[in-house]
């Protein structure tokens, strides 16, 4: 005879549903951290240049005093950078809670999270 598979149960259905949901909160996290490296370093670059030309523009123009505007530049760059650092950091506390909930579930039912992945 066959054996027909076991029909997962409601608990188990939710842990593996969090277990993807998890999986794919952290590729996206870790996408997110190579993007905003690029864009880092592209306007790493971009603010060289503009050094470079606001160097050769000032000797040329010695006498006009002119508020930096890289420095309004970076103070932007910096904010939308430390939102983005913080919205990562609050879904990652997100995560952190529901994995505790978890974790209380499983200690009720006695057995740990990584006892019950194996039992799956």
């Amino acid at each position: 005879q066959a054996q027909q598979p076991r029909k997962s149960s409601p608990l188990e259905e939710a842990f593996n549903q969090f277990v993807k949901i998890s999986q794919s909160n952290f590729e996206n996290m870790q996408s997110t951290a190579v993007n905003q490296g690029a864009s880092i370093k592209n306007l790493e670059t971009q603010i060289g240049q503009l050094t470079k030309l606001i160097t050769k523009l000032s000797k040329d123009y010695a006498g006009n005093t002119v508020e930096n505007p890289i420095k309004k530049a970076c103070k932007a760059v910096g904010e939308r950078v430390g939102k983005k650092e913080e919205e990562m950091k609050e879904k990652w506390e997100e995560d952190e809670k529901e994995l505790g909930q978890f974790q209380k579930w499983f200690k009720q039912l006695g057995m740990t999270l990584e006892e019950a992945y194996v039992e799956f």
